[in-house]
């Protein structure tokens, strides 16, 4: 091997070694998020049912995941952008990075503008009480608060969570990571102390839902007038064509996501509508704690989409198919041992926390922690294909589970209750998402090799 040779062989690992680097930051300091993130909630559960009631707390929470389906509402500008930056990573192109950034931003306050003009309109117009099955004197009197606290934080997000996409586009996720963990200290902070006050307990839900908004507008204040000033978005720089290259890939992600976010998101609400939102109230508990079991899903699959990018781009195939098998096989391992061991020690524990004010039967929290070992096995593999700009076909994928699982899942909770609505989503994920996706990733590999 002669000398260029050589020096491009030992770049290759450098870089190599560089990108592996940065997925561990990520992914230990994801971890650490993704703990924070459930456990934090769990502890604002106990303070937030005895001031509000078991019954307000499931109508938060039915609230809440209705509206789950703001996640789309940036039109997958963010994930275009994501998608865009993993490629730019490396090439040190910060006016092309400004530019996308900057076009990008201005596209979703625009979004936000018109979401926050809409529903202003028509809040008053929407019978809320209806909407969401409030029963009891207590509920019906608070529901259109509630509403309202939720769905102005989830509007204020839309721009302010672009920094996020390009923190994880750059290969940065860690940054992101503390941030969200600082997101989630401050909300437990000021439940507390809210709920030491003599005022109405509705400002609970408020401070919990605006402490996210003020934690992304201080990380976006940082993250571009500090950290990277060379990329900070700016008006003048906004560009129509760069923004609609960037919608043309978000697109697909924003149709994947109202797919998956409907698919995977409202079982709360299904509960809510077939029994009552007394069970939404375990459910979401069990549901939670059933995250705390999946955090390595997220701990090891969410930096590989960036790392992903940018190795295909570089043609870094091996890597890629080594590393998403590792991942693959921790993830599930973590995940399988942690579920397990909940299923044997976990209920004392919930109940000595919760005085037994709650009970999560054990049938609805196996079924919880089954989903998320399945999602961590196969997370990595979604992650290739994202990476390698296979977004049509999981839509399609979705396009068949989602519909399927919702009417399914709401049938057989009205025959059989609500305890069956985790293992019909789980059994119909297997079958539908998981298997299909597996397969197709196999393909890349073999088409790559």
């Amino acid at each position: 091997m002669d000398l260029e040779g050589k020096i491009n062989k030992a770049k290759k690992i450098f870089k190599q070694d560089e990108r592996t680097k940065r997925i561990a930051l990520t992914a230990i300091t994801s971890a650490l998020s993704r703990v924070l993130s459930i456990l934090v909630p769990l502890i604002i559960v106990r303070i937030a049912i005895e001031r509000l009631g078991a019954e307000t707390y499931g109508l938060w929470m039915t609230v809440t995941a209705f509206f789950s389906l703001f996640t789309f509402a940036d039109l997958g500008l963010g994930s275009g952008l994501q998608t865009k930056l993993s490629r730019l990573h490396g090439s040190k192109d910060n006016r092309e990075a400004q530019m996308l950034i900057s076009s990008s931003l201005m596209v979703l306050t625009v979004v936000a503008s018109v979401i926050l003009l809409v529903f202003c309109l028509l809040f008053s117009e929407v019978n809320w009480i209806k909407v969401m099955n409030a029963e009891s004197e207590q509920t019906i009197t608070v529901v259109a608060t509630v509403v309202l606290a939720v769905v102005l934080s989830k509007i204020a997000n839309v721009p302010l969570g672009l920094v996020q996409r390009t923190q994880y586009g750059f290969q940065e996720g860690y940054i992101s990571n503390i941030w969200n963990g600082a997101s989630s200290i401050l909300s437990l902070i000021i439940v507390y102390l809210l709920a030491q006050l003599s005022i109405a307990p509705i400002w609970i839900i408020w401070g919990s839902s605006f402490a996210p908004v003020f934690v992304a507008a201080v990380n976006h204040f940082a993250y571009f007038n500090i950290q990277h000033p060379e990329i900070k978005p700016r008006l003048l720089l906004f560009r129509r064509n760069e923004a609609f290259n960037i919608l043309n890939i978000g697109f697909q992600f924003m149709i994947l996501s109202i797919l998956t976010t409907i698919g995977l998101s409202m079982d709360s609400y299904i509960i809510a509508q077939t029994s009552s939102l007394e069970n939404v109230t375990p459910y979401s508990i069990g549901y939670r704690i059933a995250m705390v079991m999946g955090a390595a899903t997220i701990m090891l699959s969410t930096p590989l989409w960036a790392a992903n990018g940018e190795a295909l781009s570089k043609k870094d195939f091996s890597w890629v198919r080594k590393t998403t098998k590792k991942m693959s096989r921790m993830s599930l391992g973590v995940t399988l041992l942690g579920s397990i061991i909940f299923l044997v020690f976990g209920s004392h524990l919930i109940d000595l926390w919760l005085n037994n004010n709650v009970k999560i039967p054990f049938l609805l929290m196996a079924g919880l922690l089954l989903m998320q070992i399945v999602q961590s096995f196969i997370s990595p593999y979604f992650m290739v294909l994202n990476g390698a700009g296979i977004v049509k076909k999981q839509i399609i994928l979705f396009s068949i589970y989602t519909p399927v699982s919702l009417c399914i899942k709401y049938y057989l909770s009205i025959q059989f209750g609500f305890l069956v609505v985790p293992w019909i989503g789980v059994i119909l994920y297997t079958l539908l998402i998981a298997l299909p996706t597996y397969i197709l990733a196999k393909k890349v590999y073999t088409d790559i090799k």
